[in-house]
């Protein structure tokens, strides 16, 4: 670590790669010499970049792998701009940008998501010039302690100065985070859900997001490495509308250097540096500081991916359109397996989206497994039978060649329901697709007759009251004439019955607990019907639908 002392007297003791150069390479351009061990740097450039440093030494942000060294934002202007061109020249760029797409057409108010960052900070000042009501709104995630919360405080004080209301949401990202789910993804889909709750039914309200330029590039990598198809290369547009909600991005116009520039112009450079946006231990972080950089280092490099990215997204907004032509056509008509095998594949993601979303009410992505299922199901098997899963609210149910939608938890089997036959001989489950029905019958020729969906028992062992319940991780009988018991997952394999027929199935038991009988499946070995049985009560099954 050598000392190193500028012509104005001010000393350091860090060392020379802190500034991005070696020893050497200063010796070979003759601009430092080595005083008394010491090194006197004598160019103009070097030695302003060791002052910043010195001055913003204290903010300097490490990551596990790589250290950086915050610059002034002062650098980003543009060369002989004053302050007051520089703003003007960005609001220019943001309102012809705005006009252009019509992004406030039809809009009453604005609401900013403020995260307290360069973008999100530019963004809510710049829509404060567009003469409508603004507000900002602060989502604290829970993830980063005492940074968050300061992070928090700071956007609160800055719009209360400026007289921009406010409001802060924590959303409490890990301890609603789902089972094999990133906090990334955590994050993302509590977001959106806090966004649907609050703005969902104010048609003229819209959400505005400080991506930029940049960050649509980075989205483009991302998303070839992880597998997409264009509509998702393209995610990041100036206006869409997910779940109901209107978002648009008016710095899609900008450059993050723009975004600096105008924040030194507004003398605004205390704003919040989230620490993990250095970690390089997460793939968008390294493509922003080393690949994304590298990538575009060429004097048109960046003009032609912005243009690359409007060209594709005109691709993708076209098969959207055929996708949702396709959707309109089965609005009020039933969806056939061999209508959908007459659509293209490629426009399956975007024609199940729009069909889902009219037939439900609300936004449905239909994933790529999901959809892969789909078409080994119903076209490269030829099976016209079947449950496709799509979310937790969602599945699509293929009976006779035809496609409707269904709820997963519509159809799971109660938890646990009282049946006491001799008062309620009939009893309907699934809003009355599923129906028990016990009564009174003679006794059957043979002694222990038994029927997949009608069984035979002795009255005076039956229990008056039942418990029809769904089945069980673990759950056990005895079949009829079996020594042992044997696991309900191995009865009901054998049964060879369809995914919706288990998912329906009701479970009988007693009281203890005990499994009586698995309509359609097996009979337990109890209550069987003798010659000596004085009474016989007949428990049936049936479907409706």
């Amino acid at each position: 670590m050598q000392s190193i002392v500028t012509r104005t007297g001010m000393r350091t003791t860090s060392s020379l790669s802190d500034f991005g150069v070696g020893t050497r390479n200063l010796r070979n351009r003759g601009n430092f010499s080595r005083i008394r061990g010491e090194y006197c740097i004598y160019s103009t450039r070097f030695r302003e970049k060791m002052n910043r440093f010195c001055h913003f030494r204290s903010r300097r942000v490490q990551s596990p792998t790589k250290k950086y060294s915050q610059p002034r934002i002062r650098e980003y202007m543009q060369p002989g701009a004053s302050p007051k061109e520089q703003l003007a020249r960005t609001r220019q760029i943001v309102q012809r940008f705005v006009e252009n797409h019509g992004l406030l057409e039809g809009i009453d108010e604005v609401i900013v998501g403020l995260s307290g960052g360069s973008d999100s900070v530019a963004l809510l000042l710049l829509m404060q010039q567009m003469s409508l009501p603004v507000s900002a709104v602060h989502l604290h995630h829970g993830l980063r302690g005492r940074e968050a919360d300061a992070d928090s405080a700071w956007c609160v004080a800055f719009c209360r100065e400026r007289g921009i209301p406010i409001n802060t949401e924590r959303l409490d990202v890990p301890a609603h985070k789902r089972n094999r789910e990133s906090m990334e993804m955590a994050a993302r889909r509590l977001r959106m859900g806090y966004w649907t709750r609050v703005l969902a039914n104010r048609s003229g309200a819209a959400l505005a997001l400080g991506h930029h330029i940049d960050d649509a590039i980075e989205n483009v990598l991302i998303r070839c490495i992880r597998g997409s198809n264009i509509s998702g290369l393209t995610g990041l547009r100036a206006a869409a509308t997910v779940a109901g909600i209107r978002i648009i991005r008016p710095l899609l116009s900008l450059q993050r250097n723009d975004v600096l520039a105008f924040l030194a112009a507004a003398e605004i450079d205390d704003f919040c540096r989230d620490r993990s946006n250095r970690d390089l231990r997460i793939l968008r972080n390294r493509l922003r500081h080393d690949v994304v950089p590298r990538l575009l280092s060429g004097p048109s490099a960046r003009r032609g991916m912005t243009k690359t990215l409007r060209y594709i997204e005109r691709d993708a907004r076209l098969l959207e359109r055929l996708a949702e032509a396709h959707a309109r056509t089965y609005r009020n008509e039933p969806l056939t397996v061999n209508a959908l095998a007459n659509i293209d594949r490629a426009l399956w993601p975007r024609f199940f989206r729009y069909w889902l979303a009219d037939q439900t009410g609300y936004d449905v992505i239909m994933g790529g497994g999901a959809l892969r299922n789909l078409y080994l199901s119903i076209i490269a098997r030829g099976c016209c039978n079947g449950v496709i899963a799509i979310n937790s609210r969602c599945e699509l149910r293929i009976q006779r060649g035809t496609i409707s939608i269904a709820d997963p938890q519509r159809h799971d089997t109660p938890a646990s329901v009282s049946w006491n036959w001799p008062m309620q001989p009939t009893l309907k489950l699934f809003d009355g697709d599923v129906v028990l029905t016990a009564r009174r019958a003679k006794r059957p020729r043979t002694v222990h007759p038994s029927s997949a969906y009608c069984e035979y028992w002795d009255a005076s062992a039956l229990p008056e009251t039942l418990i029809i319940r769904a089945r069980q991780h673990g759950d056990r009988m005895r079949p009829w004439g079996a020594r042992r018991d044997v696991r309900v997952k191995k009865l009901l394999s054998n049964a060879r019955l369809d995914a919706e027929t288990r998912r329906r199935l009701p479970l009988i038991c007693n009281v203890e607990g005990d499994i009586l009988w698995i309509p359609g499946v097996r009979r337990a070995d109890f209550g069987g019907v003798s010659e000596n049985t004085a009474g016989v009560i007949e428990l049936s099954c049936k479907r409706v639908r």
